[in-house]
């Protein structure tokens, strides 16, 4: 299959546009499960049902950036040779010598 059989087209010929993500929708949006499209400091949806003091978005509770988990990864991989280290009778490392992975 290729991609020209997955797009959608609409009535008048030109290809449909995706609709956009929104990240994180507003509490009224998420409670009522209707799309929000993630305006601030009120959402579309929220002002045209006229609760511009009822649309708030919940505190930001996302993964930790991928630094750092790499970093965190980095330290637990430098404790575990050092312990290996310590156990095969090899002093222990100061810094991993490792090429970065790009």
């Amino acid at each position: 299959m290729d991609a020209a059989q997955h797009t959608f087209v609409t009535e008048t010929g030109q290809p449909a546009q995706r609709r956009r993500k929104v990240r994180l929708a507003c509490n009224p949006c998420r409670a009522r499960k209707t799309g929000c499209d993630g305006r601030k400091p009120v959402c579309s949806a929220c002002t045209l049902r006229g609760w511009e003091d009822k649309c708030g978005y919940p505190d930001s509770v996302m993964q930790p950036s991928a630094a750092l988990t790499l970093v965190d990864l980095d330290r637990r991989l430098q404790k575990l040779e050092n312990e290996a280290r310590a156990d095969s009778g090899l002093p222990p490392s100061s810094t991993t010598n490792f090429l970065p992975l790009l």
